[in-house]
């Protein structure tokens, strides 16, 4: 499990937007770069392709900027990061709402 801990955070440490921290478990905290995506709509649209992420916004100290994601099987880790970053891809193109 200890590899594809390391798998899976440094795949983590590639997508623009991310800022995993290194793990000392098997899950890994995550910190959301982008303005436009709050955990809380992350979780929605993962949760969409069958994958779920805790939201981490209601931990003490943390705000909604944060996730954790458990560290899973080298399949489903490989289906969690394309999904991630088709969906921060997807975010990132999306025209700015002016109230």
């Amino acid at each position: 499990m200890f590899t594809e801990r390391l798998y899976l955070f440094h795949e983590l440490s590639d997508i623009q937007g991310l800022s995993p921290y290194k793990p000392t478990a098997n899950y890994i905290f995550v910190r959301i770069n982008t303005n436009d995506m709050p955990s809380s709509l992350l979780r929605e649209r993962l949760l969409e392709h069958g994958i779920a992420i805790r939201d981490c916004s209601n931990f003490l100290g943390l705000n909604n900027k944060y996730f954790r994601v458990a560290v899973r099987t080298r399949k489903e880790n490989t289906t969690l990061i394309s999904t991630l970053k088709t969906l921060l891809m997807q975010q990132s193109h999306r025209p700015m709402k002016i109230h």
